[in-house]
């Protein structure tokens, strides 16, 4: 008896682009070395077990792997910025592969740290983190005053050493 596969995944195009950009990264110092290339099978193997890659994107990555691509072509495809700073991850993992990483692999990568840092905003960033933890401690207050007005989630020992403890200006559950 075998057991039903579960339904695959699509692949949103900024991250099969991303990979096309590490195989681009793969290419920098003129040639694709062995572990680089065991690296990258072994990423296809699971990118097809999880997505099902088409048969025109089996293509592509093989023709990239064979004839190396720009980098500075691929790079505009991948519009989501997780997915530009997983380029930079797994770059980094591609060309350290083989415990050597040339000058060229290098500048790649110090080149798209430099892109990427170069794409943030910083004022848009720190009010999107000052939200995030406004919303967060406004959830945690709501959240205690809740557990103290009920008494909620609570034994009846926990509630009275919290009783005893905040008596004394302790409360441990802030």
């Amino acid at each position: 008896m075998t057991l039903p596969q579960p339904p695959k995944q699509v692949m949103p195009d900024s991250q099969y682009q991303m990979w096309r950009g590490v195989i681009a990264i793969a290419h920098a110092d003129g040639k694709v070395q062995e572990e680089e290339r065991a690296y990258l099978k072994k990423v296809f193997q699971n990118l097809d077990r999880v997505y099902g890659l088409t048969m025109a994107q089996r293509t592509e990555l093989d023709d990239d792997m064979l004839n190396p691509k720009s980098l500075a072509d691929i790079l505009p495809k991948i519009t989501e910025p997780q997915f530009r700073g997983m380029l930079i991850h797994f770059g980094e993992v591609l060309v350290w592969s083989d415990n050597q990483v040339t000058a060229e692999e290098e500048d790649v990568i110090k080149k798209l740290y430099a892109g990427q840092m170069s794409s943030i905003d910083e004022g848009k960033l720190r009010a999107e983190v000052k939200a995030q933890l406004a919303a967060t401690k406004a959830e945690h207050d709501r959240e205690l005053e809740k557990i103290h007005a009920t008494g909620e989630r609570k034994s009846p020992v926990f509630r009275g050493f919290d009783r005893l403890l905040r008596k004394v200006g302790i409360d441990i559950l802030e």
